[in-house]
């Protein structure tokens, strides 16, 4: 996590990997401390949640859909980011090290 620039991560990853802060809030700060411009947080149907390193958040609603199968959701999720972020111009360090709310 020090070496990446975004983060993508599941409530469920989050309780896994952190046991100490007792919000997920707290703990994706846990993340951004290691380094990163920016966590995404999903959270299935409600939709996602990315946290800058300025402390800003964003919340994004899902799109409802029928759910037919949820593997692979995570990596479809993270593969529309990083297509969105490279179609914009902004999948290079520069981008994301400086990630604005809008962007995200």
């Amino acid at each position: 996590m020090a070496l990446a620039g975004l983060i993508k991560v599941s409530d469920d990853d989050l309780e896994w990997l952190f046991s100490g802060p007792s919000t997920l809030k707290s703990k994706a700060s846990v993340v951004l401390a290691m380094r990163p411009a920016a966590v995404i947080k999903t959270c299935g149907g409600e939709g996602a949640i990315g946290y800058l390193n300025t402390g800003t958040e964003v919340h994004v609603s899902a799109t409802r859909a029928e759910v037919v199968d949820t593997v692979s959701a995570g990596d479809t999720f993270n593969a529309g980011v990083l297509a969105n972020l490279y179609g914009t111009g902004n999948l290079i360090e520069a981008g994301i090290s400086n990630i604005s709310a809008r962007t995200l």
